[in-house]
């Protein structure tokens, strides 16, 4: 399981047509995404910002619960003012988007 750093900025499903979250009143540092999803089809998660991918994770290994999850970890700045979208290939895929607000 990834770390949860002191602002969530989504947790729950992502949707294929994606779930946009902002704009941002401060800078959003970005530092973990986290998803889990049923094994078949296994799922992906993209999260985006303005203009430039910040995570693409793909499931890995089925767990013994018939499950496959993944995890980004980093740090991406976007700027206040900008927002983030949560995008899900089949709706399945359970995501949280964590990090640090600074300035709102």
């Amino acid at each position: 399981m990834g770390a949860v750093y002191s602002t969530c900025f989504f947790q729950g499903l992502a949707s294929p047509d994606g779930t946009t979250v902002g704009p941002f009143s401060g800078t959003v540092v970005v530092r973990d995404v986290e998803f889990t999803a049923p094994a078949a089809p296994a799922g992906v998660v993209c999260v985006d910002s303005v203009g430039a991918a910040i995570a693409y994770v793909v499931a890995g290994d089925v767990d013994a619960a018939g499950y496959a999850s993944d995890h980004w970890t980093g740090r991406q700045v976007i700027e206040p003012g900008d927002t983030l979208t949560v995008i899900g290939l089949t709706g399945a895929e359970s995501a949280r988007v964590s990090g640090y607000l600074l300035g709102a």
